[in-house]
């Protein structure tokens, strides 16, 4: 017999070590309800089950952002109900006004309450949004938002010719003569010159400045070897200046070839177009807005089109990038150049104006900040989105206003007010008249529609997010079952484990006690 090691002993203590750790685990998994507690339960299982869980809890999240696109949908969809409102009372009004039994102080009064309505559709487009994000500018539409501007179009008259004369004063000798348009000039070295005579070319140009009808025809500079003649205000014509060289010692005479640097063109004094912006109708921008710029003209061909990125913290103007509302209006100018002159500025607003000979070369500068459409994550996983493309519902993008000063069917002055302060910043349809009242109709109309089919796409929007919350819904109740499948405990079997671990563990305790007498007998050898 052995006392030194009781290996019966030592067995039932193993399993009851094993009985109380599998009755552990059986308890864990009874008080937590799952059945993979920590990665040793079942690793394989415990990875499906996390990569399932991720899932649901995004198809949980995507379901809420369908539904709050579904409010944002429905807050635009209630501004345009109220703008179709309007557009119906504009055109109760119009056709009002295109009854002639209206005089004009009628016709006056109903254009007022016209024009309020036109600026009331305007606030409510500015006004319009959800979570401080505007609904009903453009700026979440594919064709941005059109940025208020004021275009007062120039145009062609007579343009100054320009022209320049190569002349060497020291090819001259004394008694030579030079003449201008028949106007007669001698070189002399005399002192002082008479008013017809030179000797260089400084005072040739004083001699001619100095002639009352050359005066009053060209204004002249000098260069090196060289005259440039430009014709005056009100003296603009096509023909080009006759300037002649007379030899005093054989009576020789030649002309002088005529560099044309810009053509001249007699009629009624040209208009230069004048394009106003105001900073609160283009500011604040955000970095990473991109403002389109178009100069737009009758010509095509003159046409001109460039984009200015927008970055608070840039510190120049190289490829487009602007900082500030200043480098905006520099950037416009740079795009029409040499078409347009340099800014004035009158507090916070500027006008650009057309140089001369180009007056009248642009009808209206338009600016469109771009525009960048609303993505709402409904799916789980990346790229599971869909975009909302809402258009700019204000008064000039559905054609009842306009920024262009004389357009046709408009008012002759700003009546509408735009965006920021109590600013008339646009002109309204014109109904003061029988004529323009009926073709207002028609462009109410065009609105009227354009407002229609804005709705219909949010309607079918929202129809289509109810669909996606089902959906998602759905898929994420039949994700969880099958998650839970994974990891949940089945509570009768592991009471079943539980119970027999209990019993088992009480069994080999009972048995550690029997083992641990045995070695008492040998006790009896010894007495």
């Amino acid at each position: 017999m052995i006392i030194k090691n009781n290996s019966n002993a030592n067995q039932a203590l193993r399993q009851s070590q094993i009985n109380t750790g599998q009755a552990g685990k059986a308890m864990q998994k009874l008080s937590s309800g799952l059945r993979i507690n920590q990665a040793a339960d079942d690793a394989a299982g415990l990875a499906i089950s996390e990569k399932m869980r991720a899932q649901i809890r995004g198809l949980d999240q995507a379901a809420q952002n369908a539904v709050d696109g579904i409010s944002l949908i429905q807050t635009g969809e209630g501004g345009l109900n109220e703008s179709h409102s309007i557009l119906q009372r504009m055109r109760e009004l119009a056709v009002q006004s295109a009854n002639d039994t209206n005089n004009l102080a009628d016709r006056g009064a109903i254009q007022k309450e016209f024009n309020e309505m036109t600026s009331e559709l305007n606030r409510i487009g500015n006004q319009s949004s959800f979570n401080s994000k505007a609904i009903l500018t453009g700026i979440h539409g594919s064709e941005g938002e059109v940025l208020t501007t004021h275009s007062i179009p120039g145009h062609h008259g007579a343009v100054r010719g320009l022209y320049k004369v190569s002349v060497d004063p020291t090819r001259f000798s004394n008694g030579d003569t030079l003449s201008i348009d028949g106007y007669t000039f001698t070189k002399s070295t005399s002192y002082p010159l008479g008013q017809e005579e030179f000797n260089d070319l400084p005072s040739l140009r004083n001699s001619i400045l100095s002639h009352p009808d050359l005066s009053k025809s060209y204004n002249v500079q000098v260069g090196i070897m060289e005259l440039q003649l430009e014709q005056r205000t009100g003296k603009e014509t096509s023909t080009l200046p006759q300037v002649m060289e007379f030899r005093a010692v054989d009576g020789s005479s030649s002309g002088y070839m005529i560099d044309v640097i810009r053509n001249g063109r007699s009629g009624p004094p040209p208009q230069s177009g004048k394009f106003e912006l105001n900073e609160k109708d283009i500011m604040p921008l955000i970095k990473g807005d991109i403002i389109k710029v178009e100069w737009i003209s009758d010509i095509s061909f003159n046409n001109k089109s460039f984009e200015l990125s927008f970055d608070p913290h840039a510190t120049s103007m190289w490829g487009g990038v602007v900082n500030s509302f200043a480098e905006v209006v520099q950037g416009i100018n740079n795009i029409a150049s040499p078409y347009t002159s340099n800014s004035h500025w009158s507090g916070s607003s500027v006008t650009i104006q057309e140089n001369h000979p180009y007056e009248g070369t642009y009808k209206q500068l338009k600016l469109t900040r771009g525009g960048k459409e609303i993505t709402l994550q409904i799916g789980a996983n990346s790229g599971q989105s869909i975009q909302l493309d809402m258009n700019d519902m204000r008064a000039a993008r559905i054609g009842l206003t306009s920024t262009v000063k004389g357009e046709e069917g408009f008012t002759s002055e700003r009546v509408v007010k735009n965006r920021e302060g109590n600013r008339d910043a646009e002109y309204a349809l014109d109904i003061t008249m029988q004529s323009s009242a009926s073709k207002a109709i028609s462009k109410i109309d065009q609105a009227i529609q354009l407002v229609s089919s804005e709705r219909t796409k949010m309607g079918s929007w929202q129809n289509r997010l109810d669909h996606v919350v089902a959906n998602v819904t759905m898929s994420s109740e039949n994700l969880q079952a099958a998650e839970s499948r994974i990891r949940d405990v089945d509570m009768a079997k592991e009471m079943m484990a539980f119970t027999k671990s209990n019993i088992l563990g009480q069994a080999s305790q009972a048995m550690i006690a029997q083992a641990n007498k045995q070695p008492e007998a040998i006790l009896q050898l010894l007495r």
